[in-house]
C-alpha cells in the first residue's frame, strides 16, 4: 500500500518514499496514566504518584498525599470508620506506631471511643488487572494490649490475616496474587480490613503498599 515499505510492510514512508521517523511513544508503552517522552530512539515514562517502574507498570500507595486519587486503595464508605491519614505518633499511648515506616505519612485505624469491639474499617482497591507472577507487598503495625485483626482479601478470598499484639515495630510482608480471581470482566480487587480489638489499645497501621512483579 502507499505509505508503507519494507519486505514485511513494516516501515511507514512519506509521499516521496522517505522513511518516517519512528516515535516510540506511539505504542503507548507507559501504563497507569504515565506520561511518555521521546528520548532519542527510545522513550522515558514519567509516572504518577501511584505507580513506578520503567513503564509505570507497578502500583504503590505510600500515603504521602491524603486521599491521593492515584493510589489504588480508596476508603470504603460502607464500613464503621475511615482510615486516618497521619504523621508521627498516634494520639493514644501504648498503641500505634511512632512514625511512618517510610516517608512522613501512613494510614491507621483509630480505635478510640465511640467505636466498639469488632468495628471495621476498610480500604478497597480500584479495579485491577492482575497479571501472572504479581505480588502485593506492604508494611503493617499492630501494637496494643487489646489488638484486633487485620485481614487482606483478593475478591472474597482471605489471602492474609494477623490478630493480637505484634509488638511495637513495623513489619514487612508479601502476598502472591492470583490472576484467576477476577470478576466477569476480568478485573480483581484487593481489600484491607482492620477490626477493632476489645479496647482502644488496638490501633492498626499500614504503609508502603505496592503491587509489583514477585
Amino acid at each position: 500500500m502507499n505509505g508503507i515499505s519494507g519486505n514485511h510492510c513494516q516501515t511507514k514512508t512519506d509521499m516521496y518514499g522517505n522513511q518516517c521517523p519512528f516515535n516510540p511513544c506511539s505504542r503507548l508503552p507507559c501504563k497507569n496514566n504515565g506520561i511518555c517522552r521521546v528520548d532519542g530512539s527510545s522513550y522515558t515514562c514519567t509516572c504518577t504518584s501511584g505507580s513506578f517502574g520503567t513503564d509505570c507498570e507497578d502500583l504503590k500507595c505510600d500515603f504521602e498525599i491524603k486521599e491521593d486519587p492515584n493510589c489504588f486503595l480508596q476508603q470504603d464508605l460502607s464500613d464503621d470508620a475511615n482510615w486516618m491519614h497521619w504523621s508521627g505518633k498516634t494520639p493514644t499511648s501504648q498503641t500505634g506506631p511512632e512514625a511512618a515506616y517510610e516517608g512522613c505519612y501512613y494510614y491507621y485505624f483509630e480505635t478510640s471511643n465511640p467505636l466498639r469491639s469488632g468495628a471495621k474499617s476498610r480500604l478497597i482497591s480500584k479495579n485491577l488487572d492482575i497479571d501472572v507472577n504479581r505480588c502485593l507487598t506492604f508494611t503493617y503495625h499492630m501494637y496494643g494490649e487489646h489488638m484486633g485483626t487485620l485481614n487482606i482479601y483478593q475478591m472474597s478470598d482471605l489471602k492474609w490475616t494477623r490478630s493480637g499484639n505484634q509488638n511495637n515495630s513495623w513489619k514487612l510482608d508479601k502476598i502472591h496474587l492470583d490472576e484467576k480471581l477476577t470478576d466477569s470482566k476480568g478485573y480483581s480487587k484487593i481489600t484491607f480490613e482492620a477490626i477493632r480489638g476489645t479496647s482502644y489499645l488496638s490501633d492498626i497501621a499500614i504503609d508502603n503498599v505496592k503491587i509489583l512483579t514477585c
